[in-house]
């Protein structure tokens, strides 16, 4: 018989403190993630469409370096999802950035902004993966280009699949 939560053990509340060390969340148990971020806490997940302030900028820190996608990128069927300070200019620098591209038939592809900790990105792809089922999406596609190890983790543990050459999430 567990005596687990029961309050006839006299370790019962060091033994329950002990119990929710162990129940950490996925991504923060995750070897990868960076134990005190270099983000606060408070910094939250926006979502940005074309022709608002900062919607620029969050495409340009993603896509900045590949002149060709730029070129083919659809701003006006396009979202970009930063995690920021929400008290912050709109055009200051985000923590991580989330291009968001429908392909057709509740399919969209994920570019995310290159740099950054597995942790941050994760704090970031977890909430953006929630806004795009509740728009109906089905299908988010990640190319797996670029993509170092530390991030690779980080969208497997929130559910992405490694396909070659890119990663996939049925939602």
């Amino acid at each position: 018989m567990s005596t687990h939560g029961s309050h006839k053990s006299p370790t019962s509340r060091h033994s329950q403190a002990e119990w929710d060390q162990r129940e950490v969340e996925p991504l923060a148990a995750d070897s990868c993630s960076d134990p005190k971020p270099p983000w606060p806490p408070w910094f939250l997940v926006r979502r940005l469409l074309s022709g608002q302030a900062a919607f620029e900028e969050a495409l340009a820190s993603v896509v900045a370096t590949d002149a060709g996608v730029v070129a083919e990128f659809d701003r006006e069927s396009a979202q970009a999802f930063v995690l920021s300070d929400t008290a912050a200019d709109p055009a200051s620098d985000p923590a991580a950035v989330a291009l968001v591209q429908p392909l057709g038939n509740a399919v969209v592809e994920i570019r995310l902004s290159a740099g950054r900790p597995g942790a941050v990105l994760g704090r970031l792809v977890a909430p953006v993966m929630d806004a795009l089922r509740a728009q109906g999406v089905r299908r988010a596609v990640l190319r797996s280009e670029g993509i170092d190890e530390n991030v690779a983790s980080v969208l497997e543990l929130v559910g992405f699949r490694n396909h070659e050459g890119y990663f996939v999430l049925e939602l």
